[in-house]
């Protein structure tokens, strides 16, 4: 009866402080040998554990700016900006979801599953991805600039003009990943970055 009665009052503490649970998080850490019955309870790299919660703290529900550019029926380029809720955080899974255009700049998002997403556009910049998987992900002109890529999986990523800059790709599985245009190296020069996409392109004159 007293371990009921534990189960229930951890579940109500939990429920109060509104903890989300995780969905799933992948981690390619090193088990410390050392440890008591370190052998017995290693996992391999590539198996998804489910964990409760993770050092660095659990997802949240957080409203998500998107900045999108579309077109009218007369043709004019207009900047669109809406919010949508998303559980996100560390390990959380967005596979397949189209957050095109997300701003998630700074994000911590370690072992987060975006495998199959629309992400053309999206803000990464700064954003740890440490262990993301982003297999088959489409981030066309994604913004992940200074991003931490340690152990990220691009494998068939359509990175064709995404800015990179400051991104350790070294340390990321790029297997066939799209990387036409992808600026890895030096500073963005928007006037070459933008010709070599449409030869004809010239800034509009004030």
């Amino acid at each position: 009866m007293s371990d009921l009665i534990s189960a229930i009052k951890r579940f109500i503490e939990d429920w109060v402080e509104g903890k989300p649970r995780l969905v799933h998080y992948e981690t390619n850490e090193p088990v410390n040998a050392s440890e008591p019955d370190a052998a017995e309870d290693a996992v391999p790299a590539d198996v998804t554990t489910p964990v409760e919660e993770l050092p660095w703290g659990p997802i949240e529900q957080r409203d998500i700016v998107i900045r999108r550019i579309e077109r009218t029926k007369s043709g004019e380029k207009i900047s669109i900006e809406s919010t949508i809720s998303v559980l996100i955080g560390p390990g959380c899974d967005l596979s397949g979801r189209d957050l095109g255009g997300a701003q998630l700049d700074g994000f911590d998002l370690r072992g987060a599953n975006f495998r199959g997403a629309w992400l053309n556009g999206a803000n990464f910049r700064s954003a740890n991805l440490s262990g993301a998987d982003f297999t088959d992900a489409q981030l066309v002109f994604a913004q992940l600039r200074d991003a931490i890529v340690i152990g990220t999986n691009f494998t068939n990523v359509n990175l064709t003009g995404a800015n990179m800059v400051g991104a350790d790709i070294s340390k990321a599985t790029m297997s066939m990943a799209i990387m036409l245009n992808t600026t890895t190296t030096g500073d963005v020069d928007f006037y070459t970055y933008l010709k070599g996409f449409n030869p004809d392109w010239e800034p509009k004159k004030n």
